[in-house]
């Protein structure tokens, strides 16, 4: 028989039941939290001058919705013309954060186009004094220009 450093037998029972119930300490929680996980959010996709350009348009396209969803929609591809003009390489940067394997131009401009137009929606409440204490100048409709007159 076996015989341990502290000398008991490797088969006396007490001992070896006492070694299993021994339960483990772990280690006291760090005093500093770790760190938050870094979220990817649809919206962080447009910074600083480019939010600022599509923010312009806010007003704009909340009168075209106001009309219909198809009035909306093709402002919003004028809207994404204009992006890419303004902006080169916007075009094939959505289509490559689209996930589509080897995209076409036409894919590229769609995923752009639905990126534009969920940013745009998620400021529909957005009113004029918001955009301006962003220091965003907006395009107003041609309605609220000649009801201010």
């Amino acid at each position: 028989m076996g015989v341990t450093s502290s000398g008991t037998s490797l088969t006396d029972g007490a001992s070896l039941a006492q070694n299993l119930k021994r339960k483990r300490v772990s280690s006291p929680p760090p005093a500093d939290p770790p760190p938050a996980k870094k979220r990817r959010q649809p919206l962080n996709y447009f910074k600083d001058a480019k939010r600022r350009f599509l923010l312009a348009y806010v007003p704009m396209r909340q009168d075209a919705r106001r009309i219909d969803f198809d009035t909306a929609r093709e402002l919003d591809k004028t809207i994404r013309d204009a992006y890419a003009e303004r902006f080169s390489g916007e075009v094939a940067r959505a289509g490559r954060m689209s996930g589509i394997g080897q995209p076409t131009h036409e894919e590229c401009r769609y995923a752009l186009l639905n990126r534009i137009s969920s940013f745009l929606t998620d400021y529909m409440t957005c009113t004029i004094q918001d955009l301006e204490n962003e220091d965003v100048w907006a395009y107003h409709s041609r309605a609220e220009d000649e009801e201010e007159v």
